[in-house]
This record gives C-alpha cells, structure tokens and sequence, in this order.
C-alpha cells in the first residue's frame, strides 16, 4: 500500500486538486482514506468531489494499484455508490490489456495513467448500459457526507476568508470520526464538523493532549466552574458538551481510538440543558486531575440531521450562526 500511495496514488490527488477539487487524501496531508461505515466500503483510496452549479456534487472514486487489472474488483464496488469511478496505474493506457480496455469499456470505469511527468486520463467513464447505482446509498451515505465536507470548506473560505492554498495548509481530516477541522489536531483549539454522526454536529475541539491542558492550566477549578456555567445560561439547550478520555493514563492513544467515559461521569457527551449542577462540580476537578491521559473536550451545535440536505447557502448560515452566535465567545475564553 505504501508504493501506491507514493507511486499513483499522492500524484493523482495533487492533480485533482490542482483543478480546483477537494480531495480525500488531501495533498501532503499522509494517507487518510474516506471511509463509509459498510463492510464492503472500509476505504476509498481517493476520493474527490466539487460543487457544481446550484447545489449539486460532483463526486468522484478512484482505486489505485500497481497492476490495473487488480483495481477492477474494488472499482465495480465503488460503482455501486459513487457515480463516477476510474482505476488509477503506472502503466500508459496504450501498453494496458486490450482485453482489459474492452472490460473498462463495458464496466464505464474510467483510467488514470499516472508517470513521473504527468497524470493522463482517459477515456472518461459512461454508465454501462443497465448497471445503475445504488441511490440510496450514493444519497444517504457518501452524498449527505460529501456536501457537510464541502460545506466546512465553503466555512473556512467565507467565514474565515482564508485563500485555498491557506485552507490546505491548515485543514485537517480524521480517520475514524469523520471530522474535518480549521488545523491539525495538535495545533490548537479547532473548530470541527463531525459529518458522520446524526445529526451533523459544528463546534469547538479540543483533541490533542497538550492544547487541552494548555487552556486549562492557568484556569482555577473555579474558574472553569463558571466557564461551564456560563455555557449552561447561555448556550442552546440541545446543544452538546462532550467530555471524554480517549486512552489510559501514560499511554498513547492507538489510530483511530476508543472514547471511555470518565469513571466520576455518566456520560461521554451530554446536551447542554441535562447539564447537573453535580457535573459542573465534577469537570474541573476531573481536568485538574487529568496529568497525562488523553482528553477530548468540545463543544457543539446542530447543523441539521445527515440525511437532511441544506442548500449550500443555508449549511454555510448554520455554520456562521453556530459559531458568531454562539461558541465565538467561548472559544476566545479557552484560547
């Protein structure tokens, strides 16, 4: 997997992405593959997706492999969900089989040659006569997470007014979760979409070990007590504050991870308005105590249900809504 990655995969990721495109890996970014939760669909090795006019997506797959005729068998899976789909190689499309060019032919699978000088496409992918999609799944499960993605981007470029080469350097994409953020998990408080939880939920992050004691360490029990008030009388009631560990103490959390409650809490994640008076007296003496685990805090609103689509104006309002309207200001409090 790892010649794949840098001999095809990373070079036809910088291609799309340099036609305007966000892609799933993004460029220089590692490999972090879309995942759907379906056993058939643990992992796309690129995926790449656009708005197009009004709110429609383009959405593409692509399967790389040394040899093309062993992409073929993943390639028709991701057929069944994803509209667009091409086998991506080191070998020119002349030197391939012609038994295997008459199979991408039939099959409506696109190939993408790929050599130190350049990417090359063709021939672009047609349906093959009567194999249809499964809609349901291309519009509840890679559709409804594809335009969430997108809709954070469209966040980061007007709500941040930042440029897109800026995005990229500060964008971050998880594994496991299938969160997109404003910057890497250790670089600071994030802002995050977590896009595969229903609903689709926006707010603020604090994932990584050290920025999680780095806004609390100066902070009195007391202070963080009234913090925590504050976000009680002031933040929406259906709200969520989530509160969790994420490995032992003295240990290194594996990829992806396993989210535990702490043992003095009932709950890992708890909507604003259950918020007891007994938890806001537990969480700062949990965080004072919490020297060397690995903690995840954060703060969210609804954006809508995942299967609920927004146009592409009104995702970008909730966003805006969520964070002006309310989080903005416990956001600077923490940084």
């Amino acid at each position: 997997m790892g010649e794949e990655f840098e001999k095809i995969t990373k070079h036809v990721v910088k291609y799309w992405w340099d036609k305007g495109y966000f892609t799933i890996p993004l460029p220089k970014k590692g490999r972090k593959e879309f995942k759907l939760d379906l056993p058939a669909f643990k992992k796309f090795d690129i995926l790449v997706m656009k708005w197009k006019e009004q709110d429609n997506v383009e959405i593409k797959a692509v399967e790389s492999k040394l040899e093309p005729e062993e992409a073929i068998p993943q390639a028709l899976i991701y057929q069944l969900c994803t509209p667009e789909v091409y086998i991506a190689s080191n070998t020119l499309i002349d030197d391939i089989d012609e038994d295997l060019k008459k199979l991408l032919k039939v099959c409506g699978i696109g190939y993408i040659s790929v050599s130190d000088k350049e990417v090359c496409i063709k021939p672009k992918p047609k349906r093959r006569r009567g194999r249809s999609q499964l809609v349901p799944m291309y519009r509840d499960e890679l559709l409804s997470r594809a335009r969430a993605i997108l809709g954070f981007y469209d966040f980061m470029e007007k709500g941040f007014g930042m440029e897109r080469e800026d995005i990229l350097e500060k964008i971050d994409y998880g594994v496991r979760t299938k969160w997109i953020s404003d910057k890497k998990a250790n670089s600071g408080i994030q802002w995050s979409l977590i896009c595969d939880e229903d609903p689709v939920e926006f707010g603020i992050n604090l994932e990584c070990a050290d920025v999680f004691r780095k806004c609390f360490s100066e902070k009195t029990e007391d202070e963080i007590k009234d913090l925590l008030n504050n976000i009680r009388k002031r933040l929406p009631p259906n709200f969520l504050i989530k509160f969790m560990r994420r490995c032992e103490k003295g240990k290194k959390p594996g990829r992806g991870g396993e989210y535990k409650k702490f043992s003095k809490l009932e709950w890992k994640k708890r909507k604003i308005g259950k918020l007891s008076k007994k938890d806001i007296e537990l969480i700062p003496q949990i965080i004072k105590e919490e020297k060397e685990g690995y903690v995840w805090f954060g703060v969210y609103g609804e954006v809508c249900k995942r299967r609920e689509f927004l146009s592409r104006d009104d995702f970008l309002g909730k966003l805006k809504d969520i964070k002006e309207k309310h989080l903005e200001q416990f956001y600077k409090r923490l940084k």
